[in-house]
């Protein structure tokens, strides 16, 4: 079983097979998976993408992101994890979301 970590992040998430997109702030992630407050119920088995806005800077000045694709393994009705298939590090283009709160 692989170490989970409480992190807060700002994501971004869309369903791969779908048009259902959102914003929301993860609950905990491993190496594996992540576990995301969102603002759908989301199907298990659903192929996703998330991006997680890492805190971290390329530099000191470059924003990152971590972008992951795999799929959602459990889900509630404000919450899914997802299975990572695949993950990588990019630059941002634009600023990080701020997400203060998901009711």
């Amino acid at each position: 079983m692989k170490a989970r970590y409480p992190v807060r992040l700002s994501a971004r998430y869309r369903c791969l097979d779908g048009g259902l997109s959102g914003v929301g702030l993860t609950i905990n992630i491993s190496s594996g998976s992540v576990l995301l407050a969102c603002q759908h119920e989301i199907e298990v088995g659903a192929p996703m993408e998330v991006m997680i806005d890492w805190p971290s800077r390329l530099e000191s000045t470059i924003p990152l992101q971590l972008a992951t694709s795999g799929r959602v393994i459990r889900s509630g009705p404000a919450t899914f994890a997802m299975r990572f298939d695949g993950y990588q590090f990019r630059t941002m283009r634009t600023s990080p979301l701020r997400i203060q709160r998901i009711a």
